[in-house]
Order: C-alpha cells, then sequence, then structure tokens
C-alpha cells in the first residue's frame, strides 16, 4: 500500500500560511483598537487562543486594546493569566509585554504599580543576562527596558506630575541599560 506522507515544502507552506493567518489576525486586533472596537478584538484574541495559536504580539495586542478601550482591570487579568498559565508564560517577561502594561499604569495615574513592574522586570533581566541563553523568550535582550520602557516611564512621571522620580529613572536605569534618549524622551 503506498504512503499518503505530505512532502516536506507542503507541510512548510502549511506552517507559513497558519503564521501569516496568526499576523493578519494581530494587525487586525491592532486595527479594531484604533476604531475602540474592543469586543470584536477581544472575540479574534479568544479565536486565536482558541486555536493555540496566539503568540506574544496577539497578547501585547490585546492587552494594549484593553488598556486603549479604558479597560485595564481586564489588561490586567489576562496579564495576570500570562504569568501563571505554563502555556503562556513564556511571553510574560517579553518588553513589549509589560511597556504595554506600564502605559496602561501611567495613564490611570497607578505610577507605582508601573514602578514596581519596572522593578520586576529589571531584577529578571539582571538574574537572567548572567546566564548564557539562545535567542529566546529567555534571551535577556528579549526583555531588556529599551527606549520605550524609559520614555513610558517618564510620561507618567510627567503625567503624575513626579519630576524627581522621571529624573532618577533619567540618569540611572537609562545608564545601566544603555538607552540613548531620542526626541520623544
Amino acid at each position: 500500500m503506498a504512503s499518503l506522507a505530505m512532502p516536506p515544502y507542503f507541510l512548510l507552506l502549511v506552517w507559513l500560511w497558519s503564521r501569516m493567518d496568526v499576523h493578519a489576525t494581530n494587525q487586525k486586533i491592532a486595527s479594531l483598537t484604533k476604531q475602540k472596537a474592543f469586543q470584536e478584538a477581544y472575540e479574534l484574541f479568544q479565536s486565536l487562543v482558541d486555536g493555540g495559536k496566539a503568540n506574544q504580539f496577539t497578547y501585547s495586542n490585546i492587552l494594549n486594546a484593553a488598556i486603549q478601550c479604558d479597560n485595564l482591570s481586564l489588561a490586567e487579568e489576562i496579564h495576570k493569566k500570562l504569568r501563571q498559565d505554563s502555556h503562556t508564560k513564556r511571553f510574560y517577561y517579553n518588553v513589549i509585554i509589560y511597556t504595554t502594561m506600564m502605559k496602561g499604569y501611567c495613564q490611570s495615574l497607578q505610577l507605582l504599580k508601573a514602578m514596581l513592574l519596572t522593578d520586576e522586570i529589571i531584577r529578571f533581566f539582571n538574574q537572567s543576562s548572567s546566564q548564557p541563553t539562545s535567542k529566546t523568550a529567555q534571551d535577556p535582550d528579549y526583555f531588556k527596558p529599551n527606549i520605550r520602557t524609559f520614555n513610558t516611564l517618564l510620561r507618567g512621571c510627567i503625567h503624575v506630575g513626579n519630576v524627581i522620580i522621571a529624573e532618577e529613572i533619567f540618569t540611572t536605569q537609562g545608564k545601566m541599560f544603555k538607552v540613548t534618549p531620542e526626541k520623544t524622551t
């Protein structure tokens, strides 16, 4: 009896097609966020989660959607699930994910929560940066604070009127992570 095995290139095409589908869905979630169509964005997010296709961009997009649509409590719930669920924990320590959550905290005047999240990430970065890793979610550069992280915190400080903390962030943490200020800083 002849084997019905798929040729390797066919399997590659199927894999690429599924990745393109996830990418397109993530873009649609981002687009719906701009339109403040949170329910539709959430339904797309849930379809990727249910299908086992959600990635770090899917989660960062839905966190941003919840924050932009003034639903910080849902963003916190999703963020908490990321950390606790063994299937999604690999996405938790991601510069995009935590910068998005920090933005939500800063916009809602919860600078302390943003600072605590920053401290958690810096501790994790310092602990992990001493261990050799490959370019994966466990690579320190995957979650290393970047210029967007610092600008988010600086805007949060300005938003609540705390110039002293903004100056501290600018002088110490920026140098620690070799972040060069840009025009938006």
